[in-house]
Parts: structure tokens; C-alpha cells; sequence
């Protein structure tokens, strides 16, 4: 069926979307729901090996959540810290690319 789309004229995202998306939105789903799931569990490990030192930032953002006055303080650190990571995955796919890593069908 790819090759269908290929042969009709289609880009690589339209055949994407149209072709290969639809087969593995059941995998997508139930893969994100796990994960949603898992992190629980990580927090309740990281909350009984913490300790009692001062607060990370991630403990500090998880009490600010009940405190509703501390939600646009909560936000701003949000968005810093997404500042911060998203260009450095960014330039790490960046550099994948250039070296030809986790490309399929891409020589190197």
C-alpha cells in the first residue's frame, strides 16, 4: 500500500499519515497510556528514596500543583526547563541526522 502511495504521487508524510499511521495508532495509544501509567510509579520510588534533603525541583513542582496560587510560578519553571531540553533533543537529532543514525533507509 506504500508503494501504492509512492506510485501515486503522494510525499513521504502524506503516505505516512495516510498509510502507516492508522496501523500502529492502536500501538501508539496503548504505549502512551503504559507509559502515563509507569511514571506513577516512578514518582512513589523517587518519593521513598528521596530523603530528607531540600527539595528538587520535581518535588517542588509536584506540591506547587496543590497549592493553586503557585501555579503560574509552576508554569514559568515549566517552561524553562522545556526551554532548556528541547533544543538539546533537538540538536541531538540534529547531529543523528548528519551522521545518518536512526534514519531507516539512510546511508550513512
Amino acid at each position: 500500500m506504500e508503494e501504492a502511495s509512492r506510485d501515486l504521487g503522494a510525499s513521504g508524510w502524506q503516505t505516512f499519515l495516510a498509510c502507516d499511521l492508522p496501523s500502529i495508532r492502536t500501538a501508539l495509544i496503548a504505549g502512551a497510556l503504559l507509559a502515563f501509567a509507569l511514571s506513577f510509579d516512578e514518582i512513589a520510588v523517587t518519593f521513598f528514596l528521596a530523603g530528607s534533603a531540600r527539595p528538587r525541583c520535581r518535588w517542588w513542582i509536584l506540591g506547587a500543583f496543590r497549592n493553586a496560587q503557585a501555579l503560574p510560578e509552576v508554569n514559568a519553571v515549566a517552561t524553562v526547563i522545556l526551554l532548556i531540553s528541547l533544543p538539546m533533543i533537538g540538536d541531538r537529532g540534529v547531529f543523528d541526522a548528519r551522521r545518518g543514525c536512526g534514519v531507516p533507509g539512510r546511508a550513512g
